[in-house]
C-alpha cells in the first residue's frame, strides 16, 4: 500500500525484503532512497525533468524494461512528500532484470555524461504540459492554489517552476543523475518484491548476486510494524 512504502522509504536502516504472494502470477518491485528535494529545493525541477526525460515514452527506460518485456509498467520519481525518490516495476515477467536494466541505464548516462537533447525537449514539454493542465478548469485552479497553500508554497510556485524548466540544460539533469539518482541502485536503498511462489528463490538469487541482500518476510506489514516497535521486546511471529 502507498502507506507502507511512504513508512519504508523513511526507514532508518535500509532494507531489501521479498513477500511471497501466491494469488499473482506477477512480481512487483519497489526500490525507495531518502532524498531531500522539496518542492522548495533548489534541485526540484531537476529531478523533477530527469525522472521525465528517463522515464518518458519510447525513452531510456521504455526501451530497456518494457521493450525488452522485463515488466509491463515502471516508474522513476522524487516524492517530495516522503523524502524518497521512487523506483517501481509493475507486472514484471522478470524483476531482477528490469532492476538491472534501470541500474545499468543510470550508470550509463553517468558514465557517458551526455543526453540526447531532443529528447530533453520533450520532457520539457511534458512536463511543463502536467502543470498547465492542473489550470485548465476554474476548480483545478482552485484545487492546485489549495494544495500549493497546504504544501507552504507560494501561489506563484507553478508558475517559478515553468520558468524554471525551460532553463535547465543538459549539463544540470547529469548533476542531478549522479547526484539524487544514481545512489537509489547503489545496494543502500530500501527495497520490496512481492512474487508468485515459483520465483521466489530465482529473484533472490539473482538480486543477491547484484549486490543485495535481499530478506524473506510473510508479512510485509507486520515486519514494519515490528521494526516501527521501538524498544520493544516483542518477538516478530
Amino acid at each position: 500500500s502507498s502507506g507502507i512504502n511512504a513508512e519504508y522509504g523513511q526507514n532508518r536502516n535500509p532494507e531489501q525484503l521479498l513477500n511471497v504472494v501466491s494469488t499473482d502470477e506477477s512480481s512487483y518491485l519497489v526500490l525507495t532512497h531518502s532524498i531531500d528535494v522539496s518542492y522548495n529545493h533548489p534541485d526540484y525541477v531537476s529531478v523533477a525533468l530527469f525522472a521525465e526525460y528517463v522515464g518518458q515514452l519510447e525513452g531510456l527506460l521504455w526501451k530497456q524494461i518494457r521493450g525488452q518485456g522485463f515488466a509491463y509498467s515502471y516508474d522513476l520519481y522524487n516524492s517530495p512528500a516522503t523524502g524518497s525518490l521512487v523506483f517501481y516495476l509493475g507486472r514484471a515477467t522478470n524483476v531482477s532484470k528490469g532492476y538491472l536494466a534501470a541500474k545499468e541505464t543510470i550508470d550509463n548516462i553517468v558514465r557517458e555524461n551526455e543526453l540526447e537533447e531532443t529528447q530533453i525537449e520533450t520532457a520539457k514539454g511534458a512536463l511543463a504540459s502536467s502543470i498547465i493542465q492542473k489550470y485548465e478548469t476554474p476548480s483545478g485552479s482552485a484545487i492546485t492554489n489549495i494544495v500549493n497553500i497546504h504544501r507552504d508554497l507560494p501561489l506563484k510556485h507553478d508558475t517559478h517552476t515553468l520558468a524554471k524548466i525551460s532553463q535547465i540544460g543538459e549539463s544540470e539533469l547529469l548533476e542531478a543523475c549522479k547526484k539524487h539518482f544514481q545512489p537509489i541502485f547503489g545496494g543502500n536503498a530500501n527495497l520490496v518484491v512481492c512474487c508468485p511462489t515459483n520465483k521466489k528463490e530465482e529473484i533472490v538469487n539473482d538480486l543477491s548476486g547484484l549486490g543485495l541482500n535481499v530478506k524473506i518476510v510473510d508479512d510485509v506489514e507486520k515486519y514494519f510494524q515490528f521494526l516501527n516497535n521501538d524498544g520493544n521486546d516483542t518477538k516478530m511471529e
